[in-house]
């Protein structure tokens, strides 16, 4: 039998066993046993020697790497290039995890990260995965030719081998991409094509997709479809209230792969959740130590003490689960109440959203905050209190870059001072006004709903 050509042919034999390479090398080059096997060992013990249960001698595996046309050493090599894959799956670790936000990464850290990656050791799935962060780096970089070429293949890899869930997270970044170009038609049939796809185990990739499908319909005055959107956001987010709604969750979707033969993806699931909830009860073991040793400072009399590390407490659940979406929901009730004259509950409500702001973490959030509180007091007739709030939270929102907010927020004081007399001032805030609006602030988007 004339020895098979393999010039052209891709080896992928990254820490497998010597049977293993032997049955990786066989199928690539479209052999069967009896090809391997014929005149001069026998099927059943190539057979045996794929499903590792023995071991061939030096002459028999000489004899099948001479018919696969590979150097025995091919084969026996297994500790260097074993030790080459796991060099590279922690590099691949280190950079998915330091990439889980782009943001806060500069381009210098990003080209160091993505060089000492060793591309030729990664499976195809997590080049696929590679290009998906480096497109989520570009994208929030505003690179957004780059970004869309590293979209379009990874996609094509995720759509060829029909990982559902990878198709629609790379369908909501490509549709996060069109907003940033004000392509609203394009980025809302991303998301229509996402949303449809099939199942999404995730529920925080569904409710993303939900959420900004929701905003895109409203940005195209679609009533109707905002109003269906608003319904079944609400009912997937109802569904979960607590750690065991989500512990719950990870389990029934695991059964439901589970029974459909997707053993792997329901293990990944499982992982996945038993992740995200030792993360939860970290942050409560902590507290909990916190707490103790707070009271234990009480029964000791230290009284100072012990409200320190109450605030501590606090203070804990801000850090280890930094969320905006208190501030905001406390900031709309706020002015809700102002906007209906019950000035003190707003004040109230001003003062419980204060003691929630994590240093400097939510600059956006907190000067919208501050923007509030400063309308209040002006209300109440404390001019002085009302221009420091105004002034910090104008402050803070320039800081954030979020210029649809902080055109408000020019408008709102200019208005104000106007108002007051003093039209010099005013005037000035409300022209700052006029120009920040017309920087249509796009990434907001990528803030708000990245993934």
């Amino acid at each position: 039998m004339p020895r098979s050509n393999h010039k052209n042919k891709i080896f992928n034999s990254n820490g497998l066993s010597v049977g293993l390479r032997i049955k990786e090398a066989r199928r690539t080059l479209q052999m069967t046993q009896e090809d391997l096997s014929k005149d001069i060992l026998s099927k059943s013990y190539v057979s045996a020697v794929e499903l590792g249960k023995m071991q061939p001698s030096i002459k028999a595996l000489g004899l099948l790497a001479e018919r696969l046309g590979l150097p025995v050493s091919f084969f026996l090599d297994t500790n260097h290039t074993v030790k080459n894959k796991a060099t590279a799956d922690l590099q691949f670790a280190r950079l998915r995890f330091i990439l889980s936000n782009p943001l806060t990464i500069c381009d210098e850290s990003y080209a160091i990260i993505i060089n000492d990656l060793k591309r030729e050791e990664l499976k195809d799935t997590e080049k696929a995965e590679l290009l998906y962060l480096e497109g989520r780096f570009l994208l929030s970089h505003n690179q957004l030719v780059a970004a869309t070429k590293c979209f379009e293949e990874s996609l094509e890899f995720w759509e060829k081998i029909g990982e559902t869930e990878w198709v629609a997270r790379l369908l909501f970044n490509q549709a996060l991409l069109f907003i940033q170009q004000n392509n609203w038609h394009s980025s809302l049939a991303c998301l229509e094509k996402a949303r449809n796809i099939g199942k999404i185990s995730s529920p925080e990739l569904r409710l993303r997709i939900l959420t900004l499908l929701m905003r895109v319909y409203y940005l195209l005055a679609d009533k109707e479809n905002v109003q269906k959107l608003l319904g079944e956001c609400l009912e997937l987010a109802s569904n979960i209230n607590s750690v065991e709604d989500l512990r719950q969750y990870y389990l029934q979707e695991a059964c439901n792969l589970e029974e459909c033969g997707e053993i792997n993806k329901a293990v990944e699931l499982l992982e996945k959740g038993h992740a995200l909830i030792n993360s939860l009860t970290t942050g409560y073991a902590i507290r909990s130590s916190l707490y103790e040793v707070s009271r234990e400072y009480l029964r000791q009399g230290q009284t100072e003490e012990a409200l320190t590390i109450y605030q501590r407490v606090i203070g804990s659940i801000a850090n280890f689960m930094p969320d905006p979406m208190p501030l905001l929901a406390l900031n709309d009730i706020a002015r809700l109440n102002f906007e209906s004259g019950n000035d003190q509950k707003a004040l109230e409500v001003i003062s419980m959203a204060n003691a929630l702001i994590p240093d400097g973490r939510f600059m956006h959030e907190e000067g919208r905050l501050f923007v509030t509180a400063g309308s209040i007091y002006e209300k109440a007739g404390d001019r002085k209190q009302a221009d420091t709030f105004f002034e910090q939270g104008l402050n803070l929102l320039e800081k954030s870059s979020r210029f649809t907010e902080l055109a408000e927020a020019y408008y709102t004081y200019g208005k104000l001072l106007v108002e007051r007399g003093d039209s010099n001032n005013g005037m000035k805030y409300l022209s700052l006004a006029f120009n920040t609006r017309n920087k249509a602030n796009r990434y907001q988007f990528l803030e708000k709903y990245e993934l």
